[in-house]
């Protein structure tokens, strides 16, 4: 009988696997142990070679290996389609060894990616385990034994919302807009590319089998303009001024009739093209959350998407996020890019530069409202926005650092090179006479202009401010770095950010001089305890034995950056680091922001540095309880 080991990583998936679909993994990965151990792999790596050969068991003399604990160690890739979400997890066993004839032998741990197919339910789940791969030893890095299977479905987040972040700002547009392209391929192509008026409602109901009730309000106040069903439910509904409640079915939306009648035909449009949105994409995030909900009140609450009109943009929870991904979608559906720009340009023919009155005709056109369309015009940067531009600052907080760090080449480039650091709010001068124990001195503050940054507001190109889904920002922070230092004192750090600028454009992982334990054997040392190690990296002090041992060669990134976080290494040294334990740090979200901890929070404590990473939604390094 195995036993589940630790607790799983953050996140609603990793919850709901943790406590409902464990077993079903364990149970397929059991089933493979006792009848085709040899699929499993379990012989193979470091000890089990030429030069140093297995001790125990033989691979001749194994007959099955028996299932003793199971931990959950991450999912990176989750996809969904509907109400299927598939996945693909790291699971950790450790299994008890059997040979011929029955007898007991060593026990054994083994790393596995484990596909899987699961099927969101009002009531429970189905799941089918696609494939159990094993983990191997490979020349640099662990690597699956066999080719992974390719998962159908869009990229998604823990919570099953579509992954339409992207790196930056560009980025994030650009994944909205191939949304919205990807919706419209499936109801609607010749919207794409001929201008024509996106039919919204008859797609609803004709080609999606959406129930549409308009003729109930959902408010008193208009304040809630429309409402999702995912799961059959009762809708609470005002017939008359009287709260009733209403039975609908899953896939029903309802559209208050005041905002055709109070509003305009626009903004019933992109209601109903927000709620059509929610049953396209956000049917596995309703299921997930009604079943981490629990019972009563909550699950029944959980079953409904109730879109308040205005919607808090910046909470950062997922009920938020879906809020405004649908807004943001429904806006490109209703208005193509290509479709509005080719009409665009043949009113310009007509108008020449009345702009306001291409605006307006090309709301009626599209049946949009007018604020709606001007977004959208300056937004694709057909129209300019005229609003005023911020003054520029020099004292800048650690979050808006951040994007400037992913964006600004040139503030990287000081930063890395160590000429310039992040002092008290201020990019500094990295010299004696400005900073001292990690802050400003006396005569820096006296002479700010002297010794800091000044940064400015750049707008984005072709955006605008979004008065409707109060989400996008103007202005890109810009480091006014020009001169800010002598090309001289750059060449005296060359060496220091041309190794770094080599390994952040090193796509191949080059063969290390040495392991990661013996990179970090001599960094040991500065930690007098175990319980020392622990404090300062957040890694568990059983790690720490393995590291001295030289028995943990291929830490995972995180786990890297917490011991090079609590080293206070700089970004070359830990580049160093994350190679000799066969890693990279990608172009991703996650890994700008553990380059931005390391390059630009000298000094500060691990406590300090995770703070940042979950401002920036980013998953906290090392953790006493799940980092063995």
């Amino acid at each position: 009988m195995y036993e589940k080991q630790g607790t799983p990583p953050c996140g609603a998936l990793n919850s709901y696997m943790w406590n409902k679909c464990i077993g079903e993994i364990a149970d397929a990965i059991e089933d493979i142990a006792l009848l085709r151990v040899e699929e499993l792999y379990l012989l193979d790596g470091r000890g089990d070679s030429a030069e140093q050969p297995h001790r125990g068991i033989s691979k001749e003399q194994l007959a099955c290996a028996e299932l003793r604990s199971i931990r959950l160690e991450r999912t990176p890739v989750i996809a969904v389609d509907a109400d299927t979400v598939y996945f693909r997890s790291e699971i950790f066993c450790e299994f008890q060894l059997h040979a011929i004839g029955g007898v007991p032998d060593e026990e054994k741990g083994k790393s596995f990616w484990v596909s899987c197919k699961l099927t969101l339910l009002p009531a429970g789940h189905r799941m089918e385990v696609l494939q159990v791969n094993p983990m191997v030893d490979g020349e640099y890095m662990r690597e699956p034994l066999y080719p992974l299977p390719e998962l159908p479905g869009v990229s998604a987040n823990q919570n099953l919302l579509p992954d339409l972040s992207g790196m930056d700002d560009a980025a994030h547009k650009e994944c909205l807009e191939k949304e919205a392209e990807r919706f419209l391929m499936q109801y609607c192509r010749e919207a794409l590319e001929q201008p024509q008026v996106v039919p919204i409602r008859q797609i609803a109901e004709e080609k999606m089998g959406i129930n549409l009730i308009v003729d109930k309000s959902l408010s008193d106040d208009l304040s809630v303009f429309g409402a999702t069903v995912f799961v059959d439910s009762d809708v609470d509904v005002l017939t008359d001024g009287e709260l009733e409640q209403l039975h609908c079915k899953a896939g029903t939306v309802l559209l208050d009739p005041d905002v055709l009648m109070m509003r305009n035909m626009g903004s019933y449009n992109f209601t109903l093209a927000h709620e059509v949105y929610h049953w396209y994409a956000h049917r596995a995030y309703m299921l997930l959350r009604m079943s981490n909900a629990g019972q009563g009140h909550a699950k029944q609450e959980s079953a409904v998407q109730q879109c308040q009109v205005y919607n808090n943009g910046s909470a950062r929870t997922p009920a938020a996020l879906a809020e405004i991904q649908a807004d943001a979608v429904a806006a490109r559906i209703l208005m193509p890019r290509r479709a509005v720009a080719r009409k665009y340009k043949k009113l310009q023919e007509k108008y020449g530069t009345a702009e306001e009155m291409m605006v307006a005709d090309l709301a009626i056109f599209f049946e949009v409202s007018k604020q709606a369309m001007r977004i959208r015009l300056e937004e694709l940067g057909i129209m300019v926005n005229t609003v005023p531009q911020p003054e520029k600052l020099r004292r800048i907080d650690c979050l808006t650092l951040f994007d400037a760090f992913s964006t600004d080449k040139n503030l990287r480039r000081l930063l890395v090179s160590g000429a310039y650091r992040y002092a008290d709010g201020y990019i500094v001068k990295n010299e004696p006479q400005y900073v001292e124990n990690e802050t400003l001195t006396e005569y820096a503050i006296e002479h700010l202009g002297e010794c800091t940054l000044e940064f400015k507001s750049v707008r984005h190109q072709g955006t605008a401010a979004d008065a409707l889904l109060q989400r996008y920002e103007d202005y890109d922070l810009i480091a006014c770095s020009e001169g800010a230092v002598e090309e001289e004192d750059l060449k005296q750090k060359k060496l220091q950010f041309e190794r770094f600028l080599v390994e952040e454009a090193n796509d191949d992982l080059t063969p290390p001089e040495k392991t990661f334990c013996e990179m970090l054997a001599p960094y040991l040392e500065q930690f007098r305890t175990s319980d020392d190690f622990e404090s300062k990296t957040g890694i568990h002090r059983v790690k720490l034995r393995k590291f001295r041992e030289g028995k943990l060669n291929n830490p995972e990134v995180r786990t890297v950056v917490a011991i090079c976080a609590g080293l206070d290494l700089d970004i070359t040294e830990t580049m160093e680091m994350l190679r000799s334990a066969g890693h990279i740090l990608l172009n991703t979200r996650e890994h700008w922001a553990y380059k931005f901890i390391i390059t630009c929070c000298e000094g500060m404590e691990i406590e300090e540095r995770n703070a940042i990473l979950i401002a920036l939604g980013v998953r906290p390094l090392g953790s006493r309880k799940t980092e063995r």
